[in-house]
């Protein structure tokens, strides 16, 4: 039999017994029946076929191997500190908008830049091995009136070591004092202002009404929440726990590009790539063509509401 690329392990099992050579070559004394026959190489999808032995007959064979498309890239995410309108990954435009982007390509090194109207580009360079998944944080340099009391531990004393204290709007004299707090530490942006960077809490004064309080981390979906204040009324602190309640998947295996669709819908990712915000419990996973409808390969899998992405290997 022959193969390409070229210096492949070749198996060859037929009648309870097993041949493995490296290059292409003739298997003798195969026993009549089925064998089944294996290529393997680095960087390539294996391949499997089954051929018919018949004593006396010779048989030819000819498989090609093609580059296993999760072997050779990398998946880039970016998460931008205020909204962008634009970022770019190796001079392309990446997928995504506002805060979170992302964008598969070549491992080795990578540049990632960020801009929007008003602020100063941002940029960052690194490198990425061939499957690895590298998350990038940045943050667009505006002009701050004030600044919010953050902390970047456990909540407690305003101003602590290590606090994440960011420039902010300023508060109203009148206002009533609410705090905020996540788990784990994550931007604070209170109707669309950023209150506090990578941070466990933030204390705010707000007017009587109802305020619009978001929460931004690279690793979770973006998680929106409502303050409402009322007039002569103590506001509860508002807490959240990113992590609560939901899990995610990290699809490789197959052709890159493959959409991924979570219980008959999309996530918008393509392979490779990882989906947040999954449910625990028993989800079906799908990898179809561009067109949306061609299914490709299907999974069944289990979500636990673990922070840790689980693997699914196509």
């Amino acid at each position: 039999m022959s193969h390409g690329p070229v210096g492949a392990v070749v198996t060859v099992e037929a009648g309870g017994s097993s041949q493995t050579n490296t290059s292409n070559t003739t298997f003798d004394n195969l026993a009549e029946g089925t064998a089944r026959v294996r290529v393997e190489l680095a960087g390539f999808l294996a391949r499997e076929t089954t051929l018919a032995v018949t004593t006396g007959s010779a048989q030819s064979l000819h498989m090609a191997l093609l580059p296993d498309a999760a072997a050779q890239v990398c998946s880039v995410y970016v998460a931008v500190t205020p909204k962008a309108e634009k970022v770019l990954i190796n001079g392309k435009p990446a997928s995504g908008k506002e805060t979170m982007f992302w964008s598969v390509v070549p491992a080795g090194k990578y540049k990632v830049e960020a801009s929007a109207a008003g602020f100063t580009t941002a940029l960052a360079k690194g490198s990425a091995k061939a499957g690895e998944v590298k998350k990038v944080a940045l943050t667009l340099a505006s002009a701050p009136t004030d600044v919010a009391t953050a902390g970047g531990t456990t909540p407690g004393a305003p101003g602590s070591a290590g606090s994440a204290v960011v420039p902010a709007t300023e508060d109203p004299a009148d206002g009533q004092p609410v705090r905020i707090e996540v788990t784990p530490n994550a931007d604070i942006f209170v109707n669309h202002v950023l209150r506090a960077k990578s941070a466990a809490f933030v204390d705010v004064k707000l007017p009587v009404g109802k305020w619009d309080v978001v929460f931004e981390h690279p690793d979770f979906p973006k998680v929106r929440k409502e303050v409402q204040v009322k007039a002569g009324k103590t506001t509860k602190p508002l807490r959240v726990d990113l992590s609560a309640g939901e899990g995610g998947i990290s699809v490789r295996g197959g052709k890159a590009g493959l959409k991924i669709y979570v219980d008959g819908r999309s996530s918008g990712m393509t392979t490779p790539g990882v989906v947040r915000g999954l449910k625990p419990g028993r989800h079906t996973i799908e990898l179809r063509e561009s067109n949306g409808t061609t299914v490709v390969a299907t999974q069944s899998v289990v979500i636990t509401d673990s922070p840790q992405n689980q693997p699914v290997q196509f």
